[in-house]
């Protein structure tokens, strides 16, 4: 879930997306990783708010500097992530 303003605001994903993944997550165990990629309020949201978010500061994706590498550096580590929690989960 790339979790962001807009992804809150949206009435589509809110009613019909989300509500399916959390099913899924909940029936099926399967893993739901919101991914901050702007500052938002998505602790404030009662679905969202028991679930480890990335990056695990809470720190949005686009407050990392591109110039320097560090916002591609932020990506490696949330994909590496993703990477570790697929592996322990088989």
């Amino acid at each position: 879930m790339l979790v962001s303003p807009d992804y809150l605001a949206s009435r589509f994903i809110q009613e019909k997306e989300q509500p399916i993944l959390l099913q899924r997550r909940e029936e099926m165990k399967s893993r739901v990783i919101p991914i901050l990629v702007r500052p938002c309020l998505w602790q404030s949201e009662p679905a969202l708010a028991d679930i480890q978010a990335l990056p695990r500061d809470d720190q949005a994706i686009i407050t990392f500097p591109k110039e320097n590498g560090a916002r591609d550096q932020i990506w490696k580590a949330i994909a590496q992530e993703i990477e570790r929690r697929a592996k322990e989960k088989r």
